[in-house]
């Protein structure tokens, strides 16, 4: 008996070398279990289940929680109870500071802070912001990504109203990471993510064909996730030289068109991002998304800030074609066409600004090097 557990022990050994050898530090198969997980939710008679990542306040009650969570949902691990503490807490990003925005190292994503202030400045996500009763904005159901078989059911088919039970989500059919397959939640769209993203290549790459291998966890979204150590990802100390890679199409011309990062938030606002939708140079009649500057002849930004393709901005992110994602290196510079993206505008969480936006739209007097409009559209 005492000889098969041994040998069990040892096969479960060489399984989780095996993981962390072909990974990157990202990997979650190197962390100690229990910051996560609970057993039986119990310890000295007591629950548990914390509140936030940073244990500042309180318990989150004694309700236990699927795949054995010590957190309430997704949220509950991506919380910190204090304003201005770091963004990585435990290997983890956090993504909502209850204490306040954290503007001086905020994330890739933004922060959920002002979500729960004023609906207009961020995603109102189950668990980080209050129920809002309206559909997503310009919503039409979405393109199942290629990755994914490329047709059947990807989210909800029809979203005229939040409810309780549609709540826009972290993960899962009303979220946006995950896979979101119908009647997926949040845990069964992450399912096994966590655990099984050590198989990214050590250049970060992700192509999108499994949720592990996703952008992000976003399911079957490509692009290139900032590596410089678990503590320093997620554009945490972010440069010109170090930030995350997104991929972006050049519209009518590549072909992958369901991995992009701007897919990913047409998966909910189809309307705004579709070829219909967002019309051609002559005229665009909203925003352009997934189009190459070099695409859209005479555009501002090619003809009067040719200083921009000098020099990456991380605060105004743009993307990377198919090639230059595969090639590992799209966080190393400026990419030799650079693709407007949604994020370019707008960070995916929330911010304090209306919309989501990165700036304020209105700034008085500034010049246009400040980041706003103008970073983009110098001629304006």
């Amino acid at each position: 008996m005492r000889k098969a557990a041994l040998l069990a022990l040892v096969l479960l050994v060489a399984a989780s070398l095996v993981v962390l050898s072909v990974g990157t530090s990202h990997a979650i198969t190197s962390k100690k279990c229990w910051l996560c997980h609970t057993m039986h939710n119990s310890q000295d008679n007591a629950s548990m289940m914390l509140q936030y990542r940073d244990s500042t306040a309180g318990t989150g009650g004694d309700v236990p929680q699927g795949a054995l969570i010590r957190f309430v949902g997704c949220a509950g691990c991506h919380i910190a109870g204090t304003a201005g503490s770091d963004t990585v807490v435990d290997d983890t990003p956090i993504v909502y500071h209850v204490g306040g925005y954290p503007v001086a190292n905020v994330l890739a994503g933004g922060d959920f802070y002002y979500a729960n202030q004023t609906p207009a400045k961020g995603h109102n996500s189950k668990g980080v912001a209050p129920l809002e009763a309206m559909a997503p904005p310009g919503f039409t159901a979405a393109t199942r990504p290629a990755a994914y078989g490329g047709s059947g059911a990807w989210g909800p088919a029809t979203w005229a109203s939040q409810s309780a039970s549609t709540q826009l989500s972290c993960a899962g059919e009303y979220g946006c990471h995950g896979d979101r397959s119908t009647g997926r939640d949040d845990f069964g769209g992450v399912r096994g993510a966590h655990h099984a993203n050590g198989t990214l290549t050590t250049a970060q790459v992700c192509d999108g064909t499994t949720v592990a291998k996703s952008y992000r966890f976003l399911g079957g979204i490509k692009g290139v996730e900032q590596d410089n150590g678990i503590m320093d990802s997620w554009e945490r100390q972010v440069d010109a030289s170090k930030h995350n890679g997104y991929y972006g199409i050049k519209r009518g011309s590549d072909t992958d068109t369901t991995a992009t990062i701007s897919f990913l938030c047409a998966e909910c606002h189809g309307n705004f991002h579709s070829a219909a939708g967002i019309g051609t140079t002559s005229p665009w009649i909203r925003h352009p998304t997934d189009i190459a500057f070099s695409s859209a002849v005479g555009a501002e930004f090619q003809s009067s800030n040719p200083s921009r393709y000098a020099t990456y901005d991380p605060i105004v992110p743009v993307g990377w074609t198919p090639t230059e994602i595969a090639s590992g290196t799209p966080t190393n510079g400026m990419p030799a066409d650079p693709v407007v993206l949604c994020l370019s505008c707008h960070r995916a969480h929330g911010t304090p600004y209306n919309d989501l936006v990165r700036w304020e739209y209105a700034e008085g007097g500034d010049q246009p090097a400040t980041h706003s409009c103008r970073t983009c559209h110098v001629g304006k």
